[in-house]
């Protein structure tokens, strides 16, 4: 029952037989669900089902129940975003009947445009040709025609570029300013013989006519259908000339790539430069692309410069370029030195590919084939001079009743646009998770569940899983939200970042996370069941096994620092004992037995310590790769806390006896607001020394030495991030031949054959005993497996090397996207003892805030009381990652200690 005491009807017609399937989906959630969750919210604010527009009782046919679901729509809509009694409302968007002949244009247009009539049944759009000609001046002629027999045409679809006009056309006889791109496009479809006629939105609408630019807008698709061929024009030529040339070819079935460009004779990797030159065109990126494109009646034209392919080439041969592609920039098995990306990270660069191949792979747009707003607004990755057009440039795929809400009114306010838009995403998509997508507010004048859509989304994607929108169920009623939640907990601390440099963050981020996993930030009371001991680049990051390890190509580090020790010990024990002086009696063919036995058992004391130390060093480097993935990080310690992981090691030196016991590092709250610090120098590392107690006295020496190298960036004056020097592999082959001489020269000195008649040596006399033999055996045999092992690094070297010049642009490839989400941030504590940290652009997290999640949201959300209402509402400040709270898996979590729900409203 509703306050006035009539049921929300329910009547479904029979929808096996409608063919809209988002039409059967919002049929099964509007009368059904979403306006009882309106009864239960707001029956107590005034609402009543008489609000809303007449529910029809019989079954209706299909085109009818779409009027009927676009009204219930609409006027739910309204109900949202009216404000509440005695505040004025806003500008309602112009609609014009199909009955009315025109609508008054307030603008005096220049003599160009004479006012078209504004009428539906007329449907006049104007239509630019393009006179043939050579020369550089473009003339063209603009006239008027209608859509129901408008003739033929092309629909150009291009990037507007700067604002401010730097080129002229002539029309109708007028100069008339135009930007770069235009005219360029404009030159590329001249003919020098015949006319060409086109639809160019920024000539053929009056742009300082609003109304007239509403009116047109709205007419698009109707303008793209109509048109004989949709001509995409992404800029002058550049590289891309080069991959529009391989499209032409002529096409020999199963050939692969390379045979191909090899045939056109075209380089591979200048094919592959022009198709990412292609790719990064800023077409891509507008936000109108979509409609232009889906709405073409047939395949679609590329021109680039006076070059042009039909977009049906451009999906025959996409996957293998995105392939080859892809495979070059790959961190992990392609070659960096061929840098397509050019500044992009891995993923951006990826994301820009597929970009491309949304669109060349994109279905023709039907009104069988919609889209869902939330699905849509999710994933947007194109942008909009105009904020405005970032809702009405995707007009086209969504609903009849979405169209009808967003009709294109350039008299509105960007505002006004993104209050109904988040009101639709909430109220009807129910996506909740528009929080997290779009972080920011629009507007201190708007209420907080409005979001701010001119940034693309920053979805966080949980555990590596595509993160689909769940529903939340909400309702919107005079400007205020109802939502059902719980509330978790409180902000006790917080921590913000503002960092640009990527490797003083990743500092910064160590420290918080020796932080977060001690004892002292365990959760308590309801909460308990929700604490782990999980990395910070778990639960921040969303990855399961990401730790700083991961982010820093510790491997290659260590290969490096391995190389450095290593080396110069093997060289002076070369030096040393295994390279024969020359002789200075040429009469001296072979140095005396004796000489010789005596310089094997040399060779063999040394040898043994040297052994010795290499295996130290082996234990120590593993001990070190390993300790990147537990929570004493040796790398991070050298890197972030040298001085006090240093101070603690000398300790030991001195006073080797008592063992350091783990301290509880303890944050600061130096201003008394509630704010963080926390620092290097109060982080102990007691499994380091308990290592080093139980190896050698020369491991603390070692230790500090790899230290004070991974510290410093050097050892021994060497860069040790630079693993794949020009010379590296030469270096490879001169430890291999070091070690196969080192081999023949013990050889060589052993005690040849007895055979009779012989002189042996008597047995006073110094000679190798049979186990010092053994032992040069073992070490030729440790020779040989030394040298196969160079042989295999040296064979997978050239993988290797493809990482770029140093270990550091790797690192950065791996890391800098992610990175890229903590370098302006705010983490916290929570009175329970429960870290977390602002989703992407969520920096507003104040102590004394609460921490709230509602029903089947992903994430928390951060939220306050609000000033305006007396502490009645809250207002949302954003969503939060808590750790402990992956993926919305709050309520299993828990068990039976989940907080109870209520309603919570936010204005």
């Amino acid at each position: 029952m509703d306050a006035g005491g009539a049921e929300a009807p329910t009547l479904l017609p029979k929808l096996e037989d409608f063919v809209d399937s988002l039409l059967k989906a919002r049929l099964r959630l509007l009368q059904p669900v979403i306006v009882p969750q309106y009864l239960e919210s707001f029956a107590h604010a005034g609402f009543s089902t008489s609000q809303l527009p007449p529910w029809p009782e019989d079954e209706t046919v299909e085109d009818e129940m779409q009027s009927h679901v676009t009204a219930l729509i609409s006027r739910l809509i309204e109900l949202a975003c009216q404000p509440p009694n005695g505040v004025q409302s806003l500008p309602r968007a112009s609609r014009t009947s199909a009955t009315s002949t025109s609508l008054a244009v307030t603008f005096n247009p220049p003599p160009l445009y004479a006012p078209l009539a504004l009428d539906k049944s007329q449907k006049n759009i104007r239509l630019l040709t393009i006179l043939p000609g050579t020369e550089p001046r473009i003339s063209c002629f603009l006239e008027v025609a209608s859509l129901h027999a408008p003739g033929s045409y092309d629909a150009l679809s291009y990037v507007w570029g700067a604002p401010l006009p730097s080129e002229t056309v002539l029309v109708n006889g007028a100069m008339v300013d135009v930007g770069p791109s235009l005219h360029s496009a404009l030159a590329a479809l001249r003919l020098p013989d015949q006319p060409s006629r086109i639809w160019a939105d920024a000539i053929c609408i009056n742009q300082l006519d609003n109304n007239e630019k509403s009116w047109q807008v709205a007419m698009m698709a109707e303008i793209y259908r109509h048109a004989e061929t949709v001509r995409v024009f992404v800029g002058d030529e550049g590289d891309t000339a080069t991959l529009f040339r391989f499209l032409n070819r002529d096409v020999i079935i199963g050939e692969g790539i390379d045979k191909a460009a090899e045939r056109c004779e075209i380089p591979i990797l200048n094919l592959l430069r022009a198709y990412v030159d292609f790719s990064l065109r800023p077409w891509f990126s507008r936000v109108w692309v979509y409609q232009e494109f889906l709405l073409a009646s047939r395949s679609p034209v590329w021109h680039c410069g006076v070059h042009s392919a039909v977009n049906d080439s451009l999906r025959r041969d996409l996957e293998m370029l995105y392939t080859r592609c892809v495979e070059y920039q790959s961190p992990l098995t392609g070659d960096i030195d061929y840098n397509f990306a050019g500044d992009l990270g891995y993923d951006d660069f990826t994301l820009k590919l597929n970009d491309v191949t949304a669109i060349v792979f994109i279905l023709r747009l039907s009104d069988q084939y919609r889209s869902i707003p939330a699905m849509e607004y999710k994933r947007r990755r194109r942008v909009s001079t105009d904020p405005r057009d970032l809702v009405f440039g995707l007009r086209e795929l969504f609903e009849p009743a979405f169209q009808h809400i967003f009709y294109p009114d350039y008299t509105l306010s960007h505002g006004d646009l993104f209050l109904r838009l988040s009101a639709w995403l909430l109220a009807l998509d129910q996506w909740g998770d528009v929080f997290e997508a779009y972080p920011l507010r629009c507007s201190p004048d708007l209420p907080s569940w409005v979001r701010d859509f001119t940034r693309l989304p920053t979805v966080r994607q949980t555990l590596g899983e595509e993160k689909l929108p769940l529903a939340m169920p909400c309702s919107i009623y005079n400007q205020v939200l109802s939502v059902d939640g719980v509330e978790l907990d409180e902000i006790a601390q917080t921590f913000v970042i503002d960092e640009d440099n990527t490797s003083a963050l990743i500092g910064k981020l160590w420290h918080l996370d020796q932080l977060f996993t001690t004892k002292s930030t365990r959760a308590t009371s309801v909460l308990s069941p929700l604490d782990t001991t999980e990395s910070m680049y778990t639960w921040a990051m969303g990855k399961e096994t990401n730790r700083l390890g991961e982010v820093i190509p510790e491997s290659m580090v260590l290969i490096r620092v391995a190389q450095v020790v290593i080396n110069p010990q093997l060289r002076h024990a070369e030096a040393k004992y295994y390279e024969p002086e020359p002789p200075t009696d040429s009469t001296l063919q072979e140095p005396p037995y004796d000489d010789a036995m005596a310089v094997l058992a040399i060779v063999a004391t040394e040898r043994s310590r040297w052994l010795n130390r290499i295996k130290e060093l082996t234990s120590l480097l593993n001990f070190i790769v390993k300790s990147m993935y537990e929570e004493e990080n040796i790398l991070a310690a050298s890197l972030y806390d040298h001085d006090s992981f240093a101070q603690q090691i000398k300790a030991y030196v001195s006073n080797p006896s008592p063992k350091i016991s783990s301290s509880t590092p303890t944050p600061t709250n130096e201003g008394g607001d509630g704010k963080l610090t926390y620092g290097p120098g109060t982080i102990s590392y007691p499994k380091t020394v308990e290592f080093i107690r139980n190896c050698g006295p020369g491991m603390v020496e070692l230790l500090l030495e790899i230290s004070q190298a991974l510290h410093t960036g050097t050892f021994a004056n060497q860069d040790i991030w630079d693993l794949t020097t020009p010379d590296f592999l030469p270096e490879l082959d001169e430890q291999i031949k070091h070690i196969d001489k080192l081999q023949r020269n013990v050889v060589a000195s052993l005690p040849p054959t007895s055979t009779e008649g012989e002189t042996q040596p008597a047995a006073s006399e110094s000679v190798p005993t049979r186990q010092g033999l053994d032992t040069t055996a073992d070490f030729i045999s440790r020779c040989i497996q030394r040298r196969d092992e160079l042989n295999r690094l040296r064979d997978t070297a050239p993988q290797v090397m493809k990482f770029g010049n140093a270990p550091r642009g790797l690192a950065k490839a791996l890391g800098e996207h992610s990175m890229t989400l903590f370098h302006h941030c705010t983490f916290f504590v929570t009175k329970g003892g429960l870290p977390g940290v602002g989703t992407p652009g969520m920096r507003d997290v104040q102590p004394g805030d609460k921490l709230v999640w509602l029903k089947d949201m992903y994430h928390p959300l951060v939220v306050r009381a609000s000033s305006k209402h007396g502490g009645q509402h809250f207002e949302i400040g954003g969503t939060v990652v808590v750790r402990g709270i992956m993926g919305g898996r709050l309520r299993p979590s828990l068990g039976e200690n989940m907080p109870p729900l209520r309603k919570f409203t936010f204005v």
